[in-house]
């Protein structure tokens, strides 16, 4: 993005009424770090109404680093029974965020036994781990993942168990020293 676009994007920030979600996620992805103090203050203020907007201007000031946003995130996760609907809605925004303190709760969704998600089979009624969907969000996001995938970043494997075993014996190695890839959205 050049400088022309970036001022664009803060133009269509302050003036879009519409895929406002959309946008406020954009100006994090591109780094608008002078546009914090705006969406705090839209947050703040009540200006945010629909509740999509309001999650994507906190899922944003998280990315931006604001510290008390990236630990809401969390928060608001962590304090959700965890299952397909934070998994597959959820799980995916804190990805978004690109922060490493998110990243470290994410990966204990990873290493959780609890079998509360169902598998994408529709045949196989029986619930399972969520880290396996946990695993499969992580995967294009963590450089070196030491599973190999697609291009579109899916988990090339037939055996899930043992990917999943390999995925966090892989982070558990690492002790917290992984690395994010920030460059996509």
């Amino acid at each position: 993005f050049n400088e022309s676009s970036k001022d664009s994007l803060r133009n269509i920030l302050h003036t879009q009424k519409t895929f406002l979600d959309r946008i406020v996620k954009l100006v994090a992805f591109i780094e608008l770090e002078d546009q914090v103090k705006y969406l705090n203050n839209n947050l703040q203020n009540g200006n945010y109404k629909a509740q999509k907007v309001i999650w994507s201007a906190h899922l944003a000031l998280a990315r931006l680093d604001v510290e008390s946003e990236i630990d809401f995130c969390i928060d608001l996760v962590r304090n959700q029974p965890v299952n397909d609907d934070v998994i597959y809605e959820l799980v995916p925004d804190l990805i978004f965020t690109k922060q490493k303190k998110v990243y470290d709760y994410i990966i204990e969704l990873l290493n959780s036994n609890v079998k509360n998600c169902y598998s994408a089979n529709p045949e196989n009624p029986q619930k399972i781990l969520c880290g396996y969907r946990v695993m499969e969000s992580l995967a294009p996001a963590i450089k070196n993942f030491p599973l190999e995938l697609d291009s579109t970043g899916d988990i090339l494997t037939d055996d899930y168990e043992a990917a999943l075993k390999t995925t966090r014996e892989w982070f558990n190695q690492q002790s917290g020293e992984y690395e994010i890839i920030k460059e996509t959205y």
